[in-house]
């Protein structure tokens, strides 16, 4: 029983990433349609989160 578990949270888990960063970049992309930030801010944003996507894949 113990094995199936960490077999099913094994397969899971990137799954469930997958799920969260794309629930983030949505809200993302729903905020920035209905006003977001100025353009310089825009871009800091981005490129923080480029670099600790990066980050974690790279890790």
């Amino acid at each position: 029983m113990l094995l199936v578990t960490s077999v099913l949270i094994l397969v899971l888990s990137p799954f469930l990433v997958v799920m969260s960063v794309m629930t983030y970049l949505a809200a993302f992309l729903v905020w920035r349609k209905t006003g977001g930030f100025s353009d310089d801010q825009e871009i800091k944003l981005q490129n923080f989160f480029m670099n600790t996507i990066y980050k974690r894949i790279l890790a």
